[in-house]
């Protein structure tokens, strides 16, 4: 959520568009922020205005969390919710969907009363130089011996990386 989108920084989009979408809820509404933190302050409801605030503090984060995790977490959010009938409850992920959001684990049951929108950013140029390979030459290491590290690099970017 670090990398540059068509409208500045994935991260700094991600939150106008759910500033944005809290704008369109009644001011009575209740709404609920999660980052990858999982921080304990957000595990409780916020007014309209109080979530605008909280959104004023989030911050990037080196955090990882699946997507199965992701939703979990929402949907235990919305069960702690007192039983109300007709009432929407909907959530949003904004994600830039890398990978490592959609490692395998156990989702929980669906729920039909929950709407999800998955939000996705784009990111304008990924380019990314990476260690996708290390490992000693021999299986055994002797003492006083030479060894050979195998490093394999990989570039997913569009331009050529010299000189690294």
């Amino acid at each position: 959520m670090n990398a540059r989108g068509t409208y500045g920084p994935l991260l700094d989009v991600a939150i106008e568009r759910g500033r944005d979408i809290a704008k369109a809820y009644s001011p009575s509404d209740e709404f609920q922020l999660f980052t990858n933190d999982f921080e304990s302050r957000d595990q409780r409801w916020l007014t309209r205005d109080e979530f605008l605030q909280r959104l004023d503090e989030v911050r990037a984060s080196s955090a990882v969390r699946s997507l199965d995790e992701i939703i979990r977490r929402q949907h235990d959010a919305f069960a702690s919710l007192p039983a109300n009938p007709g009432v929407e409850k909907d959530a949003f992920l904004f994600s830039d969907f890398q990978a490592s959001l959609l490692t395998a684990a156990s989702p929980p049951e669906p729920d039909s009363a929950i709407r999800y929108f998955l939000m996705p950013l784009k990111a304008e140029q990924t380019s990314n130089l990476f260690i996708d390979t290390c490992y000693l030459a021999q299986p055994f290491v002797q003492p006083g011996s030479t060894q050979d590290l195998v490093v394999r690099l990989r570039n997913n970017g569009e331009e050529e990386v010299e000189n690294v």
